[in-house]
C-alpha cells in the first residue's frame, strides 16, 4: 500500500565538496601550498564601523609574486578569532563550525585572491560548548585570522551603539 517501499543508495562521495571562490577548490588542490617567500596577506574591515543589525564584513586579500600556489580558508585552518578591548576571546572559527572542510583558493601568479567573510556578531565557545552565544555588545573589536604557514593579521573594527 502506499508509505512502503525501501530505502537504497549508499553514501559514497564527500571528497572534493565545499566551495571557492577564485578558480575552484579541485583545480585548487592540484596546487602546491603557498609560502611566505611569495605570498602577502592583508585584511580589512569592509566598514569601520557597523550599525545594530549589520554583519561585520572582512577580506583577506593574498597577494601573489610568486607561481600558482592554495591556501586554505576554511574555519579551522585560516583560524578567525574575534576580540574585544580586553583580549578576551568572543568568537572563533574553529570552536563550531559548520563544517570542517578545508576551502581552497588560488592564488594565482603575481596576481591575488580576495576571500571576504563575515561574523554574525554571537559569541561561540570551544567544542559547541553553549549554544550560540549572546550577541556582542557595542564596542571596538579586533579580528585576527592566522594561516598556517604565511602569518597572521589583525584589523580592528567597531560595533556602534543604536
Amino acid at each position: 500500500g502506499p508509505g512502503s517501499g525501501s530505502g537504497g543508495g549508499t553514501g559514497s562521495g564527500g571528497k572534493g565538496a565545499g566551495s571557492g571562490s577564485g578558480g575552484g577548490s579541485q583545480a585548487a588542490a592540484s596546487l602546491p601550498g603557498c609560502d611566505a617567500d611569495d605570498v602577502r596577506l592583508r585584511l580589512r574591515s569592509v566598514k569601520n564601523s557597523y550599525e545594530p543589525g549589520e554583519k561585520p564584513e572582512f577580506e583577506l586579500t593574498a597577494t601573489n609574486s610568486g607561481r600558482d600556489c592554495r591556501i586554505d580558508v576554511g574555519p579551522t585552518a585560516a583560524v578567525v578569532t574575534i576580540t574585544d578591548v580586553d583580549d578576551d576571546r568572543v568568537w572563533s572559527s574553529k570552536d563550531c563550525p559548520k563544517s570542517r572542510a578545508a576551502v581552497l583558493l588560488r592564488v594565482p601568479a603575481d596576481g591575488s585572491t580576495v576571500h571576504t567573510f563575515e561574523w554574525d556578531r554571537r559569541g561561540s565557545s570551544p567544542k559547541c560548548a553553549t549554544p550560540s552565544g549572546a550577541k556582542a555588545a557595542p564596542g571596538t573589536y579586533l579580528v585576527k585570522v592566522d594561516v598556517p604557514g604565511l602569518g597572521t593579521k589583525r584589523v580592528s573594527f567597531v560595533l556602534a551603539a543604536s
